[in-house]
């Protein structure tokens, strides 16, 4: 939209503040407010319920992260000022520029690592170096983390697979297989939870009726041999040592469909003229998916790890359904607040003490979100 005047700059400004105006209501209402009146009731000791809920201050936190975190606390947040401030400068000084040159832009964005690091230390310590605190939250931030990295390895991993096979021009029936693959992404989270505990039942479920169907086929070809017949004990898929593994491998076979459609879409947005020039100067298959393929749809890839990223740190209904007896080992951060918030079995409600891990939980979003950004390139490509 171009708006002429005395101030074009400003009155454009309005102009699009105005077409804004009511989505920034919306989000406000629906997502600011609720994030700034959950940081003020992780405040109080509040069941929920009482009407006149006792302030705490940050008791909540100090006794989920431990005594031994919170008394590094001062030379933590003294190391982080020092860094966002440098990163904070450095950005001021390439915002001036003009036309700030692209090393300027790399430097300016360079300079969030340190903080970024820093704050990674100390998230790293805090989980695998230190006792005290509450351990059964510090196992749902490590269950989490799992999900995120152990389930987002395979989830990609897949992704790029089925994006990179179903994207060939001459893939017969990829339509076919594309619906296939994304369907499992139309199923709630609840059903998919219901579906995955028939596959896992100790008895007569998928998984262990494939094992025991390998082992007859191996005592088959022994019995050639020596007769002999092989019977396996039927795994519990859903017991607590093992169910988290299970929940795992039933996100990725729900949400690989997702980021292949985005990964799909942004490859056939590539001009086929690219490929071609590459292939008549020489290029291989490896190297035209190397130097291609991944820098033409590394915007998509960015947006698709933080879906990832936000999803798998704040995942409910999976885990919630699926779980029979969960214990530390196999909750996340979510099912915890619930626990705590709703359904505690000793009648205790901890609505405070919840919404302080929800407000945790929302800063390691926004922290593993924003590293995510400084991964996005400083060279806009146009095609």
């Amino acid at each position: 939209m171009i708006v002429r005047g005395k101030h074009p700059g400003a009155r454009q400004a309005a102009v699009a503040l105005v077409l804004l105006a009511p989505t920034l209501v919306l989000f406000g209402v629906f997502m600011v407010w609720p994030a700034i009146d959950a940081l003020r009731i992780s405040l109080y000791n509040w069941t929920g319920f009482s009407p006149r809920p006792e302030w705490v201050g940050i008791r909540h936190f100090r006794d989920m992260f431990g005594a031994t975190v919170w008394g590094m606390g001062v030379p933590f947040l003294l190391a982080l000022a020092v860094a966002l401030a440098a990163a904070g400068l450095l950005n001021w000084r390439s915002g001036r520029q003009t036309e700030p040159t692209l090393w300027q832009r790399r430097q300016a964005k360079w300079a969030w690592w340190p903080a970024l690091l820093i704050l990674c230390a100390w998230l790293a310590w805090w989980l695998y170096g230190t006792q005290d605190g509450d351990d059964f939250f510090r196992w749902c931030v490590r269950n989490n983390f799992k999900l995120m990295f152990v389930g987002g390895l395979f989830n990609f991993a897949f992704a790029f697979i089925f994006a990179a096979g179903l994207s060939m021009a001459n893939f017969k029936a990829a339509k076919f297989y594309r619906t296939m693959i994304f369907f499992p992404s139309f199923i709630s989270a609840v059903g998919v939870a219901i579906l995955w505990q028939r596959v896992y039942d100790a008895r007569g479920g998928l998984c262990n009726e494939m094992i025991q169907g390998v082992a007859d086929l191996v005592s088959r070809a022994i019995s050639v041999v020596h007769p002999i017949h092989l019977t396996i004990e039927p795994i519990e898929w859903l017991s607590s040592d093992n169910m988290f593994n299970s929940v795992i491998a039933a996100a990725i076979w729900s949400g690989v469909g997702g980021e292949m459609i985005l990964l799909i879409a942004a490859i056939q947005r590539i001009p086929p003229t690219f490929y071609e020039a590459a292939r008549v100067d020489g290029a291989n298959e490896r190297q035209v998916f190397v130097h291609i393929t991944l820098p033409m749809i590394k915007e998509v890839i960015l947006i698709t790890l933080t879906l990832w990223v936000i999803g798998s740190l704040k995942v409910f209904g999976l885990v919630q359904a699926m779980g029979i007896d969960q214990d530390q080992t196999s909750s996340v951060v979510s099912t915890r607040q619930y626990e705590l918030a709703f359904s505690n079995r000793d009648n205790i409600y901890q609505m405070g003490y919840a919404t302080a891990m929800a407000v945790v939980l929302l800063v390691l979003i926004v922290i593993f979100a924003l590293g995510l950004r400084l991964f996005k390139s400083e060279e806009e490509l146009e095609f």
